[in-house]
């Protein structure tokens, strides 16, 4: 049925519901993940795809995961003697700084930016609004409930955080006195989009700003996740740790460093990967998708502007 709704009949259900979460957070949902199906959406899927994520662009930051890694593994050692280490923890410090400098061209965890920006209060409390459920969702006139539940000024209150945040960088970033970087960040790039914008169609910042929270939001949580629960499943399984520890050890006996170009060796490293994602989706239940036509799927008629959810 999955199959039948994502790939047999991609386009009647390639659309999205107006969520009254997105619509606050993703500036009346103008981002990627939550923008309806049409011209704006197609248009902005080409610059992710040609501008944002190509192999090329995402070659270019190997030096990023490269030194975070490195940063990674210096805090692991620097505090594992003779006490235990909270690797949850620094799982998600690493992931935040990996997509910080990625997307934004600077980590916060240095000179206690981290701590006096909130990060993980403010993505704890965004991860919390966007998935949690919503009446108003559903029963478009109970709307007013949220009001009353004071979800809508938790709503109110996160999204002014992000858009602060986010206003403060662009300004940062604007200046002409401003040191230029080795490498374009995301941020970068949608600026240069928006600039030069096409005869197309143009970005305004409220669009950069959504697309950038996408990017920031959908890859720190995720990615912290996964290599959580990688971890766990690992010292939970001792054989299979001590043979993937020989798998790496037998491929590069002579350096220290395991780098992205060794990667592809590593057959059993992969297969745990796979397996993890299998038993621990970081997303259980995919973003839901809205019919745009009437479809039939195994002899259910299901009608135009349904909502469909997929469980991973």
């Amino acid at each position: 049925m999955a199959k039948e709704v994502m790939k047999t009949h991609d386009l009647p259900f390639s659309s999205r519901p107006q969520l009254f979460s997105a619509k606050w957070l993703f500036y009346d949902s103008t981002d990627i993940a939550f923008s309806p199906y049409g011209s704006y959406w197609r248009h902005i899927r080409k610059i992710c795809i040609l501008e944002l994520l190509s192999t090329k662009r995402v070659e270019s930051f190997g030096f990023v995961r490269a030194e975070e890694v490195s940063r990674l593994i210096h805090r692991i050692e620097a505090e594992s003697s003779p006490r235990t280490v909270n690797l949850s923890e620094k799982l998600r410090l690493y992931a935040n700084d990996v997509i910080c400098r990625v997307v934004l061209g600077r980590n916060f965890s240095q000179a206690g930016d981290y701590d006096r920006h909130g990060f993980h209060s403010m993505l704890e409390e965004f991860q919390e609004l966007l998935g949690g459920f919503s009446i108003g969702d559903f029963f478009p006139s109970m709307e007013f409930i949220h009001t009353i539940t004071g979800h809508k000024s938790r709503l109110e209150k996160t999204f002014r955080r992000f858009d602060k945040f986010f206003d403060e960088l662009i300004e940062e970033r604007l200046d002409p006195g401003r040191k230029k970087t080795r490498e374009k960040d995301l941020l970068d790039v949608l600026l240069d989009v928006q600039k030069n914008a096409s005869s197309e169609m143009s970005l305004t910042m409220n669009n950069v700003k959504a697309i950038l929270l996408d990017m920031f939001a959908a890859g720190t949580d995720t990615t912290s996740i996964v290599l959580d629960w990688a971890m766990t499943e690992l010292i939970m399984n001792p054989r299979a740790m001590r043979q993937a520890q020989a798998e790496v050890r037998s491929i590069i006996p002579q350096r220290e460093l395991v780098s992205e170009k060794d990667l592809h060796q590593f057959d059993y490293l992969k297969a745990i990967i796979k397996e993890t994602f299998r038993l621990h989706p970081p997303v259980s239940v995919l973003l839901p998708r809205k019919s745009i036509q009437d479809v039939t799927i195994d002899e259910y008629e299901i009608p135009a502007k349904s909502q469909v959810f997929v469980n991973v």
